[in-house]
């Protein structure tokens, strides 16, 4: 959770689980199991066949991250789906649980709120008896995320202190939900508290080269020092968050970001900055199909064309703004 970085949200067409369809078995394989099932019921599965399926997990759920990354939710989902799917053939839980958690991040980041709650409850139900307490963690924090995402930051907040001693021994878990933490923590006006989760969850993800996430930490940080009145080194922040970002290739973060430094910087009086800042966000802004995104960019560019005397821009800022607009009024 990036905290105050505007949700990227794109609906996603409605679909349920692939995994939880009602399976129906054709009369003829029911007559035939009796006595198959009494042959191979207890068989183990082949070695080589256990790892394949699991090594198939893996790769699914690598695809489902790209797609996840690049806001095509459907693709995301059903890989996703692909993943538990294959987890759940050789019975493997801990691929279960962290298959579930990845379907309800998808779940999360379209605005299926509803539907997001209900799959990480499942995968915390999946990760109770496992020896694995971190699964359980994660299951928690996404669990948080989603209290929050729906206004509820108190349930939000003791799901994530619920998760943090169970983290202890995964740090990538326990970089997450310090961060969801210390979003908590910014809300109720608590600096201190934030920048001390954030710092620590920054310096585990930077050692551990997990850019984005470092980015994430890096925004908040900026976020804060803003709120705080140190916008200088809101901006140093922001930039740093921003050059993560572009090594991570991660889109969403770098509009973000871009955006981010052109509400600064026009704030600071930088328009010539702020127009540049807001050029590059729209820019990315669109090659993620992110709409209502763009079109606050594009109207920004527009005052500030006008503002800079640039009456080309404001032209064509003004022109892109009117098809964004009616592209959303078109949409179901």
């Amino acid at each position: 959770m990036s905290g105050f970085r505007a949700p990227f949200l794109r609906r996603a067409p409605r679909r349920r689980l692939a995994a939880l369809r009602t399976l129906r078995v054709p009369a003829v394989l029911a007559a035939l199991s009796l006595g198959i099932l009494a042959a191979c019921s207890t068989a183990p599965k082949p070695v080589a066949e256990v790892v394949a399926r699991k090594n198939q997990a893996a790769e699914y759920s690598k695809l489902g991250d790209g797609f996840l990354a690049k806001r095509d939710y459907a693709s995301a989902l059903r890989f996703y789906e692909e993943s538990l799917r294959e987890n759940r053939a050789v019975d493997y839980e801990e691929g279960v649980v962290i298959s579930m958690n990845s379907i309800g991040r998808v779940y999360l980041a379209a605005g299926r709120m509803d539907d997001a709650e209900a799959t990480f409850r499942e995968a915390l139900d999946y990760a109770g008896p496992l020896k694995n307490s971190s699964l359980r963690a994660l299951s928690l924090a996404n669990l948080g995320e989603t209290h929050y995402a729906r206004g509820n930051p108190e349930a939000a907040m003791e799901a994530f202190q619920e998760a943090l001693p169970l983290s202890s021994r995964d740090e990538k878990t326990l970089a997450v939900i310090l961060h969801d933490r210390a979003v908590v923590y910014r809300d109720r006006g608590e600096w201190d508290a934030a920048e001390t989760d954030l710092r620590r969850a920054a310096g585990i993800n930077q050692r551990l080269k997990r850019l984005s996430e470092y980015g994430a930490n890096l925004f908040l940080l900026g976020n804060i020092a803003h709120k705080r009145g140190n916008d200088t080194g809101a901006l140093d922040l922001l930039r740093q968050a921003l050059e993560a970002d572009r090594k991570a290739e991660n889109s969403a973060g770098i509009a973000a970001d871009l955006e981010a430094l052109a509400v600064l910087s026009r704030g600071q009086g930088g328009r010539e900055d702020a127009f540049r800042y807001y050029r590059r966000a729209f820019d990315v802004f669109v090659t993620l199909d992110a709409a209502a995104e763009a079109l606050r960019c594009a109207e920004a560019l527009a005052a500030l064309a006008a503002e800079l005397e640039r009456p080309g821009d404001v032209s064509k800022y003004r022109e892109y703004a009117d098809r964004i607009r009616a592209s959303l009024a078109a949409s179901p």
